[in-house]
């Protein structure tokens, strides 16, 4: 798929949302959405809406949709928060007293925020070691899943139920935390910037439009 063909399916999707919103729309590239999620932090904790597209993770063997599928997804999530608070307030609720210490990340650096000469809290980059690709991230709790479907990379087709059913068996089994020690887990994704088509944030809906 080109650049062109990307960009015209972002637009496609921006166009049956921009219906349901009543909110200024803005177009931006993603170097300004780094910018605008740096310069965000300084208001602190924030709920925002992401729109993203990203190949699910799955097995190769003998898989058919391997490298040929996409995930479209819909989710509320929150920025600019501290995770380990958000654990230790879901442990007191539930009655689990003991103090909460998270791991260290095992993969990636948090940014250095120029706007605010400190690290960031929700920003991070990571070089893969295999293929020295540079990528940004950006760390968000997810709140609520809106909608999710999958598409064919080359068409842009969705999958049929029958063909969804059948790709999730290449899944991996989800694995929920084993150091949160809470009923309701704390779920946190890191968005790498270029899978983010679309960000509502501050009754504004940005449309990513290339780098």
């Amino acid at each position: 798929m080109t650049d062109l063909e990307k960009q015209q399916r972002i637009e496609a999707r921006a166009s049956e949302k921009i219906a349901d919103f009543s909110k200024p729309i803005q177009r931006i590239t993603r170097r300004k959405l780094v910018m605008l999620l740096l310069e965000q932090e300084a208001r602190g904790a924030n709920f925002v809406q992401v729109f993203s597209r990203t190949v699910p993770a799955m097995r190769k063997t003998e898989n058919e949709f391997f490298g040929l599928v996409e995930k479209v997804a819909e989710k509320n999530c929150q920025i600019n928060w501290f995770y380990k608070n958000a654990v230790q307030n879901q442990r007191t609720r539930e009655d689990v007293f003991d103090d909460f210490t998270p791991h260290p990340r095992t993969w990636g650096t948090m940014m250095f925020n120029p706007i605010l000469q400190k690290t960031s809290k929700t920003l991070l980059d990571h070089t893969n070691k295999k293929t020295k690709v540079y990528c940004q991230y950006v760390q968000m709790r997810t709140l609520k899943t809106e909608n999710t479907h999958y598409e064919w990379l080359e068409t842009g087709v969705k999958l049929t139920n029958k063909e969804v059913a059948e790709l999730k068996t290449f899944f991996p089994p989800y694995r929920k935390s084993q150091t949160q020690r809470t009923e309701k887990e704390i779920i946190v994704n890191d968005y790498k910037i270029q899978s983010i088509e679309m960000l509502s944030m501050n009754n504004v809906l940005y449309v990513v439009i290339g780098d």
